[in-house]
């Protein structure tokens, strides 16, 4: 919806300017290296399980909800040299059969990648995962299990406390 000015040169001024300004800052941004945020949003209506640390959790048909929100950036310092930042915050939502949670996660990653030429280089990635208000009765249906009760990342599954660390480090030659 466009709102008129009283002309439409001042219509038309603001109605150009502004979306060219955000366009224009978020080329300069990329150019920089810099993601402004990533936002995702999943909802899910009958769950039946999640994966996690190679097994299946069950959920019992629950309604799961979960939102992120990341900022990231990265910088070369050099033309070898690359860092990187990333923070995400997740708000999730649990509901079934009277079991209800609202999990918490944040998570910090952190990244170096050094070039030793132009195919081969070397990195070392860091990842701290914690977790806020997750659901500490055991879930229906299953007395010995217990959901969102450890903290998770991407690559290291389901910890057995509300604080995960994974670091990991590799060779990378590309073909």
């Amino acid at each position: 919806m466009l709102l008129f000015l009283g002309s439409w040169r001042a219509t038309l001024i603001i109605a150009v300017s502004i979306p060219l300004a955000v366009l224009t800052s978020l080329i300069a941004l990329s150019a920089l290296g810099i993601a402004i945020v990533v936002i995702t949003d999943t909802k899910l209506n009958n769950a039946i399980a999640f994966p996690g640390g190679g097994t299946l959790t069950a959920a019992n048909a629950a309604y799961v909800h979960f939102t992120n929100y990341e900022v990231n950036a990265h910088y070369s310092l050099t033309s070898a040299l690359t860092l990187g930042a990333a923070y995400t915050f997740t708000d999730g939502k649990f509901d079934n059969a009277g079991n209800a949670a609202s999990p918490k996660w944040n998570q910090l990653s952190l990244l170096s990648d050094y070039a030793l030429s132009n195919r081969t280089d070397v990195y070392a990635v860091a990842n701290w995962s914690h977790l806020s208000g997750g659901l500490n009765s055991a879930a229906p249906g299953n007395s010995s299990l217990t959901a969102f009760e450890g903290a998770s990342s991407y690559v290291g599954g389901i910890a057995a406390t509300k604080n995960q660390v994974v670091v990991g480090a590799g060779l990378r030659t590309r073909f």
